[in-house]
């Protein structure tokens, strides 16, 4: 998921394009995955971690929130935690039970940060408007539920793989959109994510199936070793002599062995 520009950006900074002074720019490439959006409230840290609140909303809902990077220093520096600001979050669902949770990564107050105003052709933003774009992997019209796959840039696990995450919204798509990329503008109602409209982007191609067995499972095909045998502890039978046939040679009888002489007995016991 590519990040865009901060809206903490410094007012000692070059020259901005347009884009730059926006919260939430357009994208930059046609697949860019993200989840970004902008809420009004005031937010309330919690008294074991500052980093970890409450945002209180105007229409009464508290959402569970985290700040990111240097936002602690920036609202301790510059902000009000009494007054109401429009943040930059990026949301997410974890849980049912819980609802729409908030990752706090800006706030989009250009006076109060000291930055230069926006252009006066730049529209105004809108809070609980939000700007989802991924891959659809599960959609329900009877329940009206879509399932959206994030795809993050970073951070990555250790054996190279990209880090995810699925996000639930409301309502339902223009057609079937499992497996297709799609960029979806949504709306906060309550703790729930409505979408507001859909634009579908391309059809993602498919995964290659890999067994759970993996190269190395015999019974699909490879060229493993078969594994060995168990190890039986049954005796095994033995087989009655076969009847020599006529015609067939005649087979020597078996050397007898000589006899075992214990030589200790011949030694006699000294006088």
């Amino acid at each position: 998921m590519t990040q865009p520009p901060s809206p903490l950006s410094s007012a000692a900074e070059p020259e901005q394009s347009p884009l730059r002074m926006q919260p939430i720019p357009p994208p930059g490439e046609p697949l860019q995955y993200r989840a970004i959006g902008l809420i009004k409230g005031r937010y309330q840290p919690s008294e074991e971690m500052f980093n970890r609140g409450i945002l209180h909303t105007p229409d009464g809902v508290e959402l569970g929130t985290v700040l990111l990077g240097r936002v602690k220093h920036l609202i301790n520096k510059h902000l009000d935690l009494e007054q109401p600001y429009l943040w930059v979050v990026y949301p997410r669902t974890p849980d049912k039970n819980f609802g729409l949770q908030l990752q706090i990564m800006g706030v989009w107050d250009p006076e109060a940060m000291n930055q230069p105003p926006p252009p006066e052709d730049a529209p105004d933003p809108l809070p609980d408007t939000f700007s989802i774009r991924g891959e659809v992997i599960f959609q329900s019209a009877e329940r009206e539920l879509v399932v959206v796959k994030i795809r993050q840039a970073k951070p990555k696990d250790p054996r190279g793989k990209t880090a995810s995450f699925k996000l639930e919204l409301a309502g339902s798509l223009p057609e079937k959109g499992v497996g297709s990329f799609w960029d979806l503008q949504v709306v906060r109602q309550g703790t729930t994510l409505m979408i507001q409209s859909a634009e579908f982007v391309a059809t993602l191609p498919k995964v290659p199936f890999r067994p759970r067995g993996g190269k190395f499972d015999r019974n699909r095909g490879s060229s493993a070793p078969p594994a060995p045998k168990p190890f039986s502890m049954k005796p095994r039978k033995k087989t009655a002599p076969q009847p020599r046939s006529e015609g067939s040679p005649e087979i020597a009888p078996p050397k007898p062995r000589p006899p075992i002489i214990d030589r200790r007995k011949r030694q006699q016991p000294p006088e």
